[in-house]
């Protein structure tokens, strides 16, 4: 027996998990999830302008069309139909190098710091000449701060953003501030499961598919965060949502997501997988609920055999 969201008891057999699992599509069977670029409610949607294939930042505009609206006397119709597409853009939003090939970031202007050195040695010629006759340069690998995979092919072999806040934070000892930085969030969202038991996985994602399924509300990965950091810590292979009151586990959760109070809230996505898992338990929790969902939809009401 297992609480709801009222309270209730929801009476559920060892085939919950069987019939969970086969509602679970493959694509939602991943230990993080990548949702794509133009999905408006799990991913973070494409530009508005049309022949833009940038991430949208702002209001359904990339970051660079939502600055030239705010100057523009169009309205955003025309503005989405008559604008030119930004500029390209890595995965993580840095400019991309002008030279074609080149895997790093660009800096001033539309080099990287590797062909920016380069062409500076070379008296700074006709920037397009120079483009158009050299090679990439080899990344320098990973940005070396601690669970950042961004290139780092900046300062010290820091990606750019981190090059910043070492920088703002006055160049402190480089070894220290690769483990102490905090990583940044990338552009292109990802629904990290990884390291939760097989059964409240399962019900994650089975919840995160029912908010892609509704195609209401927007979502982000750190709605998800507050919930998969307290499953890693109480869960074990047994272990399902339903186990617990709803009360029990937002009392579980760590107090600093709460001191946060981000947008969204930090309880908001256990709760709406809470009433998803309770409202299927109902429904196909037992060979007996399962018929009678079933029969609800033919007009048979006979039991089973």
């Amino acid at each position: 027996m297992r609480a709801n969201l009222s309270g209730a008891a929801v009476a559920v057999d060892d085939g919950y998990w069987r019939r969970l699992a086969a509602a679970v599509r493959a694509e939602f069977r991943v230990d993080v999830y990548l949702p794509d670029r133009d999905d408006a409610v799990l991913g973070p949607g494409l530009c508005r302008v049309a022949v833009c294939d940038a991430l949208a930042a702002k209001r359904g505009w990339c970051r660079t069309h939502a600055r030239e609206l705010e100057h523009s006397s169009i309205g955003d119709l025309d503005f989405a139909a008559t604008a030119k597409a930004a500029p390209a853009r890595r995965r993580y939003g840095a400019l991309a190098c002008g030279v074609a090939g080149c895997a790093n970031g660009a800096g001033r202007g539309r080099l990287c710091a590797g062909h920016l050195s380069r062409w500076s040695r070379e008296g700074r010629k006709d920037i397009d000449a120079y483009v158009a006759a050299t090679g990439p340069v080899r990344a320098d690998g990973p940005c070396p701060v601690t669970g950042c995979d961004r290139p780092g092919a900046y300062s010290y072999g820091l990606c750019i953003g981190h090059t910043r806040r070492w920088t703002t934070a006055g160049r402190p000892d480089l070894a220290a501030f690769a483990v102490t930085a905090q990583t940044l969030r990338a552009v292109e969202p990802a629904y990290d499961l990884s390291g939760l038991p097989p059964g409240v996985r399962l019900e994650l994602q089975y919840a995160l598919q029912c908010r892609h399924d509704d195609a209401k509300a927007a979502c982000h990965p750190s709605s998800l965060a507050p919930s998969v950091e307290a499953l890693r810590r109480l869960a074990d292979e047994h272990t399902s949502l339903l186990d617990r009151p709803l009360a029990e586990w937002e009392r579980r959760i760590d107090p600093r997501w709460m001191v946060r109070r981000t947008t969204p809230h930090p309880l908001a996505f256990l709760r709406f997988a809470y009433d998803r898992l309770s409202l299927f338990a109902e429904l196909f929790g037992t060979e007996e609920a399962e018929h009678r969902a079933a029969a609800s939809l033919t007009g048979d009401e006979r039991k089973p055999p």
